[in-house]
């Protein structure tokens, strides 16, 4: 039987068996002190040990965030829940199958996407237990979004000694880092095959996360889909991020720091959101920055000198990515998201390739799901990696199977070996400067194919980035 205790540096810890009893679930065990009070907009800190044993049978309450309108696409897909949210969000949740601290398994720890403003760990299409059927220790957490997670402005400026303010959402997730290295052991994990996995935001973020020194020797390996790479600035434009941020604090009316941290968590929230409707921001309204703690260098600076971690990686996009707009169904005419997300993957692995670095596994989804016709839309293939169909209101049937079947298998594959491939699967190739290379995934079908060049703007925007 899996572990149901396990003894933490802060404390002992009790979980409870996951829908198929062979491994255990501890939830909502905390990662970082609250970050309420004086402790909004800071780097996060260790949290406080407790005394007797922690019930980790609830999940701890999501970020501070608005959810999906009613009538929109993703919140019938990905969002039908409505999650109690909370500054105090700072939890981490781990699904082992270890039955003993000594063994030593591999570890996955998965970061949410969601535009830097929602998101959250336990989302209904991105549970991890098929993955600890597979022998991988699986960890998820929160981390701060929006303003509580990314504002960075002149206010906050003052109180650092080492650049700008911000990105604490991504400090955030480096504390969760730093707290699987230093806990995992107790739950069977090896401290020392950590994968990094997200998507969109939680892509961009792995991204982030490889060319933050904070990070450097602490994972072995990294999975980005859907937002992997050096994107174009437009994408997550870190200029207008600062804009927007100085033109939220003034919208406060707020003399100092401070005198901001007086205003209660759910009114921040609401003047947010109130902001945004008076103040329409396109694309990412806020987003990781350079020159801080975290990213001393811009990530396009870091790519251009290639001193981001040189790990193994999986990195990919789907076919439709412009559903991440909010659009469903997709115009055909419509491919900004797509175009820019294919370019940062296919920069990402032209470098890798051509200067030396261990080379990547590229993938492209052409996979549309049954149900409505919404093309292969962004955070589509959620349900096949984590083969959560029976969390899903479409009709699924075998052939989907079949391909979560796949996927999930090359995911954990990569995990515990750094390559995807094994028996009964299709074999995936590295994408090199002589074999341009992507698989792709489908439930009519899965195999090698060349890089699909669509209308050649991903191509065009790739070798901009390449030539800076």
């Amino acid at each position: 039987m899996a572990l149901l205790e396990a003894h933490t540096t802060y404390g002992r810890v009790k979980g409870c068996p996951t829908t198929y009893q062979t491994s255990t679930i501890f939830k909502g065990i905390p990662y970082a002190k609250p970050p309420v009070g004086n402790l909004r907009w800071k780097a996060p800190e260790k949290p406080e040990p407790w005394e007797g044993e922690f019930e980790a049978y609830t999940y701890g309450p999501i970020p501070m965030q608005a959810r999906p309108t009613e009538d929109s696409f993703y919140r019938k897909e990905f969002y039908p829940i409505e999650w109690p949210s909370s500054e105090d969000c700072l939890y981490v949740n781990v699904i082992t199958p270890a039955e003993s601290p000594d063994e030593k398994l591999p570890v996955a720890l998965w970061i949410y996407g969601g535009g830097f403003m929602q998101g959250y760990s336990q989302k209904l299409e991105t549970d991890g237990e098929a993955f600890a059927q597979r022998g991988v220790v699986y960890v998820s957490f929160n981390y701060r979004v929006g303003p509580f997670g990314y504002l960075s402005c002149s206010a906050l400026d003052s109180e650092t000694t080492e650049g700008l303010s911000g990105n604490y959402g991504l400090l955030d997730q480096v504390a969760a880092i730093d707290w699987v290295r230093e806990n995992i052991a107790a739950f069977g994990g090896d401290p020392n095959r950590i994968t990094i996995f997200g998507q969109s935001a939680g892509a961009i973020s792995v991204y982030d996360l490889l060319c933050c020194p904070m990070v450097k020797g602490k994972v072995a390996g990294a999975i980005m889909e859907s937002g992997g790479g050096p994107l174009p600035a437009e994408m997550a434009n870190t200029k207008a991020a600062r804009e927007t941020s100085e033109k939220f604090f003034e919208y406060l009316n707020c003399r100092t720091a401070e005198e901001a941290r007086m205003i209660p968590g759910n009114i921040l929230q609401e003047k947010w959101q109130k902001f945004l409707s008076e103040n329409p921001v396109q694309g990412i309204a806020l987003c990781p920055v350079p020159q801080t703690s975290s990213l001393p260098l811009s990530v396009e600076e870091v790519f251009r000198k290639g001193s981001y971690l040189n790990i193994p990686c999986i990195i990919g996009t789907v076919a439709t990515e412009d559903t991440a707009t909010g659009i469903a169904p997709v115009p055909e005419n419509v491919t900004t998201m797509r175009d820019g997300f294919m370019s940062g993957t296919l920069a990402f692995c032209r470098k890798q390739a051509e200067e030396g670095r261990i080379p990547a596994y590229q993938y492209h989804i052409t996979n549309i799901p049954p149900g409505p016709n919404y093309g292969s839309f962004h955070s589509g293939e959620h349900m096949y990696i984590f083969q959560t169909f029976l969390r899903s209101w479409r009709p699924y049937e075998g052939k989907d199977f079949e391909l979560s079947r796949i996927m999930c298998t090359m995911w954990t594959n990569f995990i515990k070996t750094g390559n995807p491939n094994g028996e009964n699967l299709p074999e995936w190739t590295l994408f090199t400067q002589n074999s341009e290379r992507v698989m792709r995934f489908d439930r009519e079908g899965c195999g090698m194919m060349d890089f699909p060049e669509y209308n050649g703007k991903a191509r065009r925007i790739a070798d901009e980035i390449m030539e800076q």
